[in-house]
């Protein structure tokens, strides 16, 4: 019998590793490790590689008998090594010859791998503006990425009421762009996930969204015009100014052109106001004329002409109060009113007050109410005699200019001596029954017998012709 004795252990040749390349994930990295002679397979051996930092193991995919054996890895998201993977110190698992010798597990002769890549990370986009939220011309956006890629183009950007232009970058990774917006409104710009690729062939994910409102409208002024007197003070609101715009607030209202001759001021939020009293008045009963502009915060309106009247200088009317009728009274205490008529102050929004005074003391009492009433009583040692009186209304309207803010209306209280009365009888004040008397009033001009038994004729006159039955008394009343 022959026999044949091998106690030589098979050993790595070579390794042939992938082809120089990035490799993404889902990509294999494909390794054939050639061995001293034929080797059997048991289990499922493996192969360690190196990514960046991380131990992997390929898989064992073939070759069971033969001297080549196949290993392979699929890369995975997170994988990354940018300057070439490298491989473990030896292969992993059972491999042995045909007469059970153990394969010596020394990985030699391997391929260089500073050129096989692995690249699965996804380039980030930020982008940035140095333009406000409300903007009236094209902006510059800034577009970043986590690192350099190819194939952005403006293209690659969203832009909605914009277009995009003027892109530009000098390493691929920084870029700037020309976003002009088309009409007013809200204007934004993004970049969407896969317009750019790294140098592994990874798409970008989505940027963040820029956000903008195009305002590219002037405020349009409204046409005015305001009427002011002509000897107003300084400070005294002439009017408030009105515009119209689509957005923003208005600011910055100016005078750009003094026709007033500096008569008037304008603020930022549009009110007129009388600047100069002194010439305000010299232009009083013309009209005069502004030219103002407004803006919005980022347009400015086209001049608008105000025209302003500045009526003629006010001079107040006198009050109106009608005449009063003169007064004649007995002397005595009782209390006489006069409903006065006819007060009026002569301007609408007045308001006027009365007063009363005499050029005589003959009143106790002498006033007149808010309503117009006057109201006087004599005083009981007045017995005759004639006292002026005069009633004035004066309104709140002053006497500037010229004006008259009062009116005065006089009348007279005459006081008449109360008659000396005396009456007499021609048969005396005992007479026998049945007897017809006369009784002579005398001491005024008219006589009023008061009713009283007896009386024949004469009641309303200075002698009463009676027939008394009985004692009676008989009274008169004289007015003088």
């Amino acid at each position: 019998m022959n026999l044949v004795y091998d106690g030589t252990a098979p050993v790595i040749t070579s390794v042939d590793v992938p082809a120089d390349g990035v490799y993404t994930s889902g990509k294999v990295l494909a390794f054939t490790v050639q061995y001293s002679e034929n080797v059997n397979v048991s289990g499922t051996p493996s192969m360690d590689i190196i990514i960046g930092a991380a131990t992997k193991q390929a898989a064992y995919t073939g070759g069971n008998g033969t001297n080549a054996l196949t290993f392979s890895y699929t890369v995975q998201n997170g994988d990354m090594d940018m300057d070439g993977i490298a491989l473990g110190a030896a292969v992993n698992g059972a491999i042995r010859d045909a007469t059970g010798n153990n394969a010596i597990p020394a990985i030699n002769n391997a391929g260089s791998t500073t050129g096989v890549l692995v690249n699965t990370q996804h380039p980030s986009v930020v982008l940035s503006s140095g333009a406000a939220s409300r903007i009236n011309a094209p902006v510059t956006v800034t577009i970043v990425f986590s690192e350099a890629v190819t194939g952005f183009t403006a293209t690659g950007i969203n832009a909605s009421n914009a277009t995009v232009s003027n892109l530009q970058t000098a390493d691929n990774i920084t870029y700037t762009a020309t976003v002009t917006p088309v009409a007013d409104g809200g204007t934004s710009v993004s970049v969407p996930a896969g317009a750019a690729t790294n140098i592994g062939g990874n798409d970008n994910t989505a940027s963040n969204t820029l956000s903008f409102t195009f305002d590219g409208t002037a405020p349009v002024i409204n046409q005015q015009t305001f009427d002011i007197k002509g000897d107003r003070p300084a400070g005294t609101t002439v009017g408030k100014l009105s515009a119209t715009d689509a957005g923003g607030t208005l600011q910055t209202w100016a005078i750009t052109i003094y026709g007033s001759g500096g008569a008037v001021a304008i603020d930022g939020s549009g009110n007129i106001t009388v600047k100069d009293a002194a010439i305000l008045k010299s232009k009083a009963g013309t009209t005069v004329s502004v030219t103002v502009t407004v803006s919005d915060g980022l347009n400015t309106s086209a001049p608008a002409q105000v025209t302003i009247n500045i009526l003629s200088l006010f001079v107040n009317k006198a009050p109106t109060l009608d005449e009063i009728a003169d007064e004649n009274n007995c002397a005595g205490t009782d209390v006489h009113t006069i409903q006065l008529t006819g007060m009026s102050a002569s301007d609408p929004g007045q308001t006027y007050a009365l007063t009363v005074a005499a050029d005589q003391a003959y009143f106790d009492e002498l006033t007149v109410s808010t309503t117009g009433v006057l109201s006087y009583k004599l005083k009981p040692d007045v017995t005759s005699g004639t006292a002026n009186v005069t009633v004035t209304i004066k309104d709140n309207g002053g006497t500037e200019n010229g004006g008259a803010d009062a009116r005065q209306r006089a009348f007279s209280v005459t006081v008449n001596s109360v008659p000396a009365v005396s009456i007499s009888s021609d048969k005396g004040n005992t007479v026998s029954k049945g007897d017809v008397i006369r009784l002579t009033a005398t001491g005024g001009g008219t006589y009023n017998w008061a009713p009283a038994d007896g009386i024949i004729s004469g009641q309303q006159s200075a002698v009463l012709q009676v027939r008394t039955m009985a004692n009676t008394t008989y009274e008169v009343t004289v007015m003088n």
